[in-house]
């Protein structure tokens, strides 16, 4: 299974960030650092040409052989490109030409070589002790390792930890929704001063305005069509 990353952004730094409040969505700018190869095999053939690691799901250049990880290639690309037309990108490592069309997936572009990449065995970035093969590790990487970091899922919420503390933050974050007993209507775990009438209250009255809004606008939808002699088709499968 391969886990896309993120196109249009490269973080200066090699430590992966969160691309949004979400639990799952990492963006890894660079490749493995060679260090944390454990069993190499032929690891310097998968380097990635621009961050010099271990190519994170590697894309090759079919013209000249050279590989890269995707976000390194991409982010390459984009930053290339005359206005989005991707031709007359050279290479990073040797300057010759090639247009997005020349880039594939490793695992496309030949089933031996990339079975010869996952022999290849890498320790976790994160510390955890976890060492895999690389399409196994990213997905570790990204999903199951308890050191990697996650922001709080609760709106309004600005904590950041790893994996791991967050189970333990969650439940007494203050952010967090929960529903009242009585009014069955949403409030944070800290408001204390929940007050059903006055919330029951604000929830009607904004339905009661949407619902003033849409009739409003039907209303002027029959006006217009009575004016200009039309009517309104009904699909042939509402019947």
């Amino acid at each position: 299974m391969r886990v896309h990353q993120l196109q249009h952004f490269k973080p200066k730094s090699g430590f992966p960030v969160l691309k949004s409040n979400s639990f799952d969505e990492l963006v890894f700018p660079d490749g493995w650092p060679t260090e944390n190869i454990v069993k190499d095999i032929n690891s310097c053939v998968f380097l990635c040409g621009r961050c010099h690691g271990l190519a994170r799901i590697p894309m090759e250049i079919t013209k000249c052989g050279h590989c890269f990880c995707e976000c390194c290639i991409l982010e390459w690309i984009n930053e290339n490109s005359n206005i989005g037309i991707s031709k007359d990108i050279s290479c990073p490592v040797c300057t010759s030409y090639f247009s997005k069309s020349d880039c594939d997936y490793l695992d496309e572009i030949s089933k031996c070589l990339h079975r010869s990449y996952n022999s290849n065995e890498v320790r976790c970035m994160f510390n955890c002790g976890t060492i895999l093969n690389p399409d196994l590790l990213i997905q570790h990487e990204c999903w199951f390792c308890p050191n990697r970091p996650v922001s709080c899922p609760n709106s309004n919420c600005q904590f950041s930890s790893t994996d791991i503390n967050m189970e333990k933050h969650h439940p007494i974050c203050k952010f967090r929704l929960i529903y009242c007993h009585e009014c069955r209507l949403p409030k944070f775990v800290s408001e204390h001063n929940h007050n059903c009438k006055l919330e029951l209250t604000k929830t009607i009255k904004g339905e009661y305005d949407e619902f003033l809004k849409r009739s409003c606008f039907i209303s002027n939808m029959l006006i217009y069509f009575t004016h200009n002699n039309q009517t309104f088709s009904t699909p042939a499968g509402s019947r």
